[in-house]
């Protein structure tokens, strides 16, 4: 990243005259010194980001603002474009919280129904484009290199025999296996995806793009079938991989209290495993996978094994009553209530706040559509005791909705006894 380019954009931006002449002297003159197997050496730093600096993160965001902005003004292919409307109708099959796919009419300025596009991601260094076919895709990556290279950066392309991980991916997302059956059956139907190129997208540089079964974006695995189940495994099996590792030190160790380990249960393994969980669709036999490792967790905390269970007729309730733990359900709950109430209170130009409520103008197809992230939320809802209706009337009070995410599912005996002191002595 070119410091000089850097410097021109930020001007552009309108980053005041003063704050810049600072910049630009705290940036001039860096040297950076090396010491390795007794030799040191010392090299002058005059391109990118400063290493360790504050600012650094902060500059590469404004640098990439700017190539992400030069991007879209050159790209005029197909764009994503959902429908969206300012309410919180999360679109279910519960009464009141339902939403036609048509509503809005053919072309959605209707009824305070509103349009908008979505066409990339970007989170530091890591950025996702949503192309809506392989001919556009192979059409406008050239562009797009080309467009990263004019603003001084490179975008990692694999070469044909370069055996190393590719950090430039292609994920192809398919529609439902019957979409397939019922229009393209001569080219295979959901065996072949439609006859589904899935081969290398090859460049006119000579490099390849692979196209990837899954791909991990900020931590979250996602799969060609559109659905969490791999980003479900891959967090079990992270977090047991974790888990693995404490016993030893922390979970079989008799001086440390069981208050201590439950306390390390939770900051580590729990937070590994539900790390992403607020996007989660998540369908039965998901919840039915956390909660055969929570148990399994919780099991050899309380240094409990399948024989004892047996044995002795002990259920999971009691073994995570003898912790002072709750269900993963709850753990789960808390979190994405807690994230679904701060996206609700954003205000109406921000993307995710558009996104909460918005739809696809598209038919649904036949059958029993895919799990929808609205029927799963509901469903933390629901353990919550919180009516479909009144959620985002509640969370508009951000200090009663935490706290309400916060003592979910915790016993609620004391509060009552606390209060019926107070009337005996009015």
């Amino acid at each position: 990243m070119p410091r000089e380019l850097l410097w021109e954009v930020m001007k552009r931006f309108g980053y005041p005259p003063k704050f810049m002449r600072i910049l630009i002297k705290l940036h001039t003159g860096v040297k950076v010194n090396f010491s390795m197997h007794g030799v040191e050496k010392e090299v002058s730093s005059t391109i990118g980001v400063k290493q360790g600096d504050l600012l650094g993160p902060d500059l590469f965001n404004i640098h990439i603002a700017a190539v992400m902005q030069i991007w879209r003004a050159r790209y005029n292919g197909t764009k994503c474009t959902f429908r969206t409307k300012q309410d919180f109708v999360l679109g279910t099959g519960t009464r009141g919280n339902t939403r036609k796919w048509d509503m809005g009419g053919k072309r959605g300025r209707s009824s305070g129904v509103e349009e908008f596009e979505v066409s990339d991601s970007e989170y530091a260094d890591g950025t996702a484009l949503i192309f809506s076919s392989r001919e556009e895709l192979e059409h406008w990556s050239p562009l797009l290199i080309t467009t990263f290279a004019d603003c001084g950066m490179e975008v990692h392309i694999k070469q044909p025999d370069d055996g190393k991980k590719p950090k430039t991916i292609v994920l192809f997302v398919a529609v439902q296996g019957c979409e397939y059956d019922r229009y393209h059956t001569e080219q295979g139907g959901r065996e072949t995806m439609g006859g589904t190129d899935l081969s290398d997208v090859k460049l006119p540089c000579g490099g390849v793009i692979p196209v990837v079964e899954k791909a991990v974006y900020l931590g979250t695995t996602l799969s060609r079938e559109g659905t969490c189940n791999k980003d479900v495994d891959s967090r079990v099996n992270k977090a047991a991989a974790a888990f693995g590792r404490l016993p030893p030190l922390v979970f079989k160790n008799k001086d440390i209290s069981m208050n201590a380990k439950k306390v390390a249960y939770i900051a580590i393994v729990v937070s590994i495993l539900l790390y992403g969980c607020e996007l989660w669709a998540l369908t039965a036999a998901g919840r039915r996978k956390l909660r055969a490792f929570h148990h399994r967790c919780v099991r050899s905390i309380c240094g409990v094994n399948m024989w004892h269970v047996q044995h002795h007729e002990i259920s999971n309730v009691e073994i995570l009553k003898r912790a002072s733990l709750m269900s993963i359900d709850t753990y789960m709950a808390r979190r994405r209530l807690r994230w679904i109430g701060h996206v609700s209170r954003m205000s109406w130009g921000r993307v995710p706040r558009k996104l909460l409520s918005s739809w696809v103008y598209q038919g649904r197809p036949r059958g029993r559509p895919c799990m929808r992230w609205a029927e799963s939320i509901e469903i933390d809802l629901k353990l919550a005791g919180i009516p479909i209706s009144k959620w985002a009337e509640r969370a508009e009070d951000k200090s009663k909705w935490r706290t309400m995410t916060r003592k979910l599912g915790e016993p609620k005996g004391k509060k009552r006894r606390k209060t019926a002191k107070n009337k005996d002595k009015t």
